[in-house]
């Protein structure tokens, strides 16, 4: 009985120390495997592991938008082969590399005009700078890093919500099984 109970108490720390992972924010500087993201209008279905936010342009006209790693220089991220990779159903895009560094995702050639909405999301956690004129959608997604707004490609709060409501239903389960028997 008590090695079950033992083994009980690891599963759920395992399993709390994965929600805890993955509810991180991913620094700018930590080498991650290369993203593709997608910037579209309107919002695409994810397919696969897929982390996305919803943003709204509300800035005057333009035919382009930079989505910038956060930081200054020497902070970028290592682009592993390979390379980043970008898509748009409005803009064509280039993400933009100095030898083995990825700083940027260009997307260029298109139309952003007040009001419209677009999702970016990616297939991998990655923290990037919010243009000048775009809000937030989901204000648990963007936060700022020194003083530069920026969206968090990361597992959303909600999900550590989720996971807790069912940790704790568990917790009471295993609670009332193991005591029912420690009586007996």
């Amino acid at each position: 009985m008590r090695l079950s109970r033992v083994f009980c108490f690891l599963m759920l720390f395992g399993i709390s120390a994965i929600a805890a992972y993955a509810q991180t924010s991913i620094p700018s500087s930590s080498v991650i495997p290369d993203p593709h993201v997608v910037f579209n209008s309107p919002d695409p279905p994810c397919t696969g592991t897929c982390y996305s936010v919803d943003l709204t342009y509300t800035g005057a006209p333009e035919n382009g938008v930079i989505f910038s790693v956060p930081g200054p220089p020497g902070s970028f991220l290592v682009a592993n082969p390979p390379a980043f990779t970008c898509d748009s159903n409005v803009f064509a895009c280039a993400p933009d590399e100095i030898g083995n560094e990825f700083f940027a995702f260009s997307f260029f050639d298109g139309t952003l005009t007040s009001g419209e909405t677009f999702t970016l999301s990616s297939d991998e956690p990655l923290d990037l700078s919010l243009p000048p004129g775009f809000t937030c959608n989901q204000p648990n997604a963007c936060s700022t890093v020194d003083g530069m707004p920026v969206v968090n490609l990361t597992p959303e709060p909600g999900t550590a919500v989720l996971f807790l409501s069912g940790l704790i239903s568990v917790v009471g389960f295993a609670k009332k099984r193991f005591g029912a028997n420690a009586r007996t």
